[in-house]
C-alpha cells in the first residue's frame, strides 16, 4: 500500500469516528426527547434532529453541496409518516404505565 492510499484510509477512518460521535450525540438527544411524556409532540423534534444529523454527517464526508431541497423534503415527508406511526405506538404504550412507557419511548427514540 502506498503512502497516499494509507493517508486516504486514515482520513476515512477519522471521518467515520467523527460521524459516530455525531450519531451518539443525536441519539442521546433523541432518547431525552422520547423520555418526555408528551403525546405526538416528539415526532417533529425527532425528525428535525434526524435531518440535522444527516446534514452534519454529509458535511464530514464533504457532500454538503449535494444536499438539495428536494432530497430534504422527501426525507422529511418519509420520516413524518414513519415517525408518526411510531409516535402513536409510543403514546399508546406510554398509557400502560408512566415508568415502563417512558423507558420504552426513550429507547425507541434513541434507536
Amino acid at each position: 500500500m502506498d503512502r497516499i492510499t494509507k493517508e486516504q484510509i486514515d482520513l476515512l477512518e477519522e471521518k467515520k469516528k467523527r460521524a459516530d460521535e455525531i450519531i451518539k450525540y443525536y441519539s442521546m438527544g433523541a432518547s431525552a426527547v422520547g423520555a418526555i411524556p408528551l403525546p405526538f409532540a416528539d415526532a417533529p423534534i425527532l425528525i428535525g434532529g434526524q435531518i440535522k444529523m444527516i446534514i452534519d454527517i454529509f458535511k464530514i464526508y464533504g457532500f454538503e453541496n449535494t444536499i438539495s431541497k428536494d432530497i430534504l423534503l422527501g426525507l422529511f415527508l418519509h420520516r413524518v409518516v414513519s415517525q408518526g406511526g411510531k409516535s402513536l405506538a409510543r403514546y399508546l404504550i406510554g398509557k400502560i404505565s408512566f415508568g415502563v412507557g417512558t423507558v420504552i419511548n426513550s429507547s425507541v427514540a434513541a434507536g
